[in-house]
């Protein structure tokens, strides 16, 4: 139980924590550190993962980060050795594990990073922080290899936008990535829709702030589709976007981004340097003025430049340069030469150069720089102003080459390495390899041998990174003519054209692979239809099973009703044999339906309607066949028909009517009672009272046959003297009338109330609907008056919707 003292001391740690909270909004760390320490004293170990995790955070954005290591793995020391976080991990540790990562992140420590952000992507009931460790998952995996983690960056990216569509910092990552590989088409896609979810959030500075960011990635993305008044407007946009006090992170932000991704068209220099200065105004930082130097020499502005690099002693991490690297650089281009003519590359006027120099050109060893920043020559060996040899790195196109040159252009034994990560080497000519050479493909494929215009075509050799190899000949950078084919180290002679296998070989392994394909649909065809033919016949043999069980079930229940009514058990056993038989061979010999035949022949049955009854069931008939006992039936055709049966002395006479699935009898000799007798199977119908049980079993030529359960052989032999059967839809109230009438004979105290209820019965007959009506409501006041219970003694007579309403 918690004493007072300790709730007292709890609360006081709950309001420090919440001053902490307050403190941290306002971004005073250092005092929010103060409370956090109070509250960690008082809490007495209650909630201190969130203490502790409050006080990393605090660490981690005063740059403390050893201190906030410290704190964060406090925070999750519960979790730290799981693979999978539990469910319901609370928000804090989660966000300690983030705060973990970022932290390892500032030392490098990637594979750290990584193992807390899986962590992080583990969890289950938080998609916002699932999303977010899988993009800064992505991030760290390419910060460690970008060419080699491109693909699984991808990859993580995308799940953490399908886990989060709202994650707009994703989309951003996911343009940067499609960047690399210069899909500026699906960049600009993603940078839109990073622009588009971040517009949804609430205003505040840091989303307002990121929405510029993006959309300044945005307008990189459409300078480098070719769109460069696009891209102007969109990076004005962006600064327009941004609130007045974090306007000078976005001058820089987009200065730096033209720098690092050489972005170098006239105008992009030109609002590069503008915003540099800009942001350099708003903000004197040795960041922004490093910047700005920059995007002077980017502009030939060497001695402006100069100035401002005079005093910088800090570094750029963007552009991930140093102060001493700036400075020296720029010392170099003050000092090189200037001149106009230089033949290195294509038609590029305007250079920068450093090294021999003889009679106004450029003779000897030396190194050059383009005025316009895309193409820089390093151990360069000039023969009168051009370009022998040396490495050309070409910042437009993406690509760097080493080796011979003529007349500007690519010429003689180099090698080119591609941006992309494919590596030619070889003889060039015209800037292609023209004859011998080598292709390094990004995905890991080469070709060695003769090539034109950087296509294989002659003799040589195709090694894909499986370990398949071609060894032939080539045309327009395809297989076409003979060879040697190697797979999993068989070798076999070949014929290509056209990139497509022709030899006699292979062509007859296509058609024999053609007609065992078939073969084996056929086969498959056939055995599907064998399946079914063996599903069906196991769905007949179980039908057949089980109508066998149901008949010897069903024969074994007539059987014994027939001995409860008095079938000598001789007869029964006789019967249930035949039964038998016909089961197990089928009904080949007809043995029930011959041995049922005979006994009723020789009258030794008794009662044998039950079984004519079972024998003309559905399951009967459907196992044993519909020959097997038609016309054989004791009973014959023996449906009772409704009237009045008399017996031979005159003594027992009743009145039946059909009602309800059953017989409705009404006794009027020798004593009058009303019985309804209910269908048990066949044409034997029951009925039980407090006297016993007793029975009705319909002769054929309208005769029945009466008895008490006990007393089969004292039963009574009716038949019919007046039918009440009539045709046409009114036929029950007919009967009902007849019944009423009998009714008025038997219960002669009531004799009156059957009256009314015959003549109700009998207007149904003879009137309207709507003079049936009128009429029967008549009869229902007079009957009203004299039944003393109020309730009508005859509902199917007069229905209620007419009794109910008369008073």
């Amino acid at each position: 139980m918690v004493s007072i003292a300790d709730a007292q001391l709890f609360n006081k740690a709950a309001r420090e924590l919440k001053t902490s909270n307050e403190l941290i909004e306002k971004k005073k760390y250092d005092d929010a550190l103060k409370s956090l320490a109070v509250a960690l004293d008082l809490s007495k170990g209650k909630e201190d993962y969130e203490i502790f995790y409050r006080m990393g955070f605090c660490h981690y954005q005063l740059g403390n980060y050893d201190k906030a290591l410290e704190q964060l793995n406090h925070a999750v020391s519960k979790v730290n050795a799981k693979e999978v976080l539990p469910l319901k991990t609370s928000n804090s540790v989660q966000l300690a594990l983030l705060y973990r990562a970022k932290t390892f992140e500032t030392q490098k420590n990637y594979i750290a990073a990584i193992k807390d952000l899986q962590l992080l992507a583990s969890v289950q009931d938080n998609p916002t922080h699932k999303s977010l460790a899988l993009l800064k998952w992505a991030e760290d995996l390419y910060a460690i290899d970008p060419q080699k983690n491109q693909d699984a960056a991808e990859v993580l990216t995308n799940k953490s936008i399908e886990t989060d569509k709202e994650n707009s910092a994703a989309y951003a990552f996911a343009g940067k990535l499609d960047m690399n590989e210069k899909d500026y088409e699906n960049a600009i896609k993603m940078f839109s829709l990073a622009v588009a979810t971040v517009e949804k959030k609430s205003a505040v500075a840091t989303e307002v702030t990121d929405k510029a960011s993006y959309t300044s990635l945005l307008a990189l993305a459409t300078h480098k589709n070719g769109k460069i008044d696009e891209a102007k407007n969109l990076f004005q946009k962006a600064v327009n976007a941004a609130p007045e006090s974090t306007k000078w992170k976005i001058y820089q932000y987009q200065a730096d981004l033209i720098i690092k991704n050489k972005a170098y068209h006239p105008d992009l220099i030109s609002l590069a340097e503008q915003n540099a200065a800009k942001a350099a105004i708003l903000l004197e930082t040795c960041e922004t003025k490093f910047t700005l130097a920059y995007t002077k020499v980017l502009a030939n502005k060497l001695t402006e430049a100069a100035t401002l690099a005079k005093d910088l002693n800090c570094n750029n991490s963007l552009l991930n340069m140093s102060a001493s690297t700036l400075k020296s650089w720029i010392n170099d281009l003050s000092n090189a030469k200037q001149i106009e003519k230089l033949k290195v590359y294509g038609t590029q006027s305007g250079w920068y150069y450093m090294g021999g120099f003889t009679g106004g050109l450029a003779n000897g060893k030396g190194k050059a720089l383009s005025k316009n920043h895309l193409y820089e020559v390093e151990n360069g060996v000039f023969v009168k102003g051009t370009l022998v040899s040396g490495t050309l790195k070409n910042l437009h196109e993406g690509w760097e080459y080493s080796g011979a040159f003529l007349n500007g252009t690519l010429s003689g034994i180099g090698k080119k390495s591609v941006d992309n990560g494919d590596v030619f080497s070889g003889k060039f000519a015209a800037n292609k390899l023209n004859g011998q050479g080598k292709c390094l493909y990004a995905d890991g494929s080469t070709y060695e041998g003769l090539l034109t215009d950087n296509k294989p075509n002659g003799i040589g050799t195709f090694k894909e990174k499986s370990g398949s190899i071609y060894q032939g000949s080539f045309k327009d950078g395809l297989p076409h003519g003979t060879g040697i084919l190697t797979v999993n180290g068989v070798k076999e002679n070949v014929k290509f054209t056209n990139g497509e296998r022709t030899d006699a070989v292979y062509l007859a392994r296509l058609e024999k692979a053609k007609k065992e394909k078939i073969q084996l649909q056929e086969l498959a065809a056939k055995q599907l239809e064998q399946e079914q033919l063996a599903k069906a016949q196991k769905r007949a043999n179980f039908g057949k099973i089980l109508g066998k069980s149901l008949t010897l079930a069903g024969g074994a229940v007539a059987l014994k009703q027939a001995s409860d009514l008095g079938m000598n058990n001789t007869d029964v056993t006789q019967l249930g044999t035949a039964l038998l038989a016909d089961v197990l061979t089928d009904n080949k010999d007809n043995n029930f339906a011959n041995t049922l035949a005979l006994k009723n022949a020789s009258g030794a049955v008794a009662n044998n309607s039950i079984l004519g009854s079972f024998a003309n069931t559905p399951e009967f008939s459907n196992f044993l066949g519909s020959s097997s006992v038609k016309g054989t039936s004791a009973t014959g055709n023996s449906s009772v028909t409704a009237g009045v049966y008399v017996n031979s002395n005159g003594n027992v006479k009743i009145n039946i009517i059909h009602k309800d699935k059953g017989l409705y009898i009404t006794y009027i000799k020798p004593t009058a009672s009303d019985n309804h007798y209910t269908l048990v199977s066949g044409n034997l119908y029951t009925y039980t009272s407090k006297y016993g049980v007793y029975y009705l079993q319909a002769l054929p030529n309208n005769q029945l046959k009466t008895f008490k359960k006990g007393y089969e052989n004292n039963s009574d032999i009716l038949s019919l003297t007046e039918n009440t059967s009539t045709t046409g839809p009114n036929d029950g109230y007919l009967q009902m009338a007849e019944m009423y009438k009998n009714k008025m004979q038997t219960h002669p105290n009531d004799a009156q109330a059957w009256a009314f209820c015959a003549m109700a019965a009998h207007a149904k007959t003879t009137h309207t609907d709507a003079a049936y009506t009128e009429h029967v409501k008549k009869i229902a006041a007079s009957l009203k008056q004299i039944v003393p219970s109020g309730k009508c003694p005859c509902e199917d007579a007069i229905p209620s919707k007419i009794w109910d309403p008369i008073k």
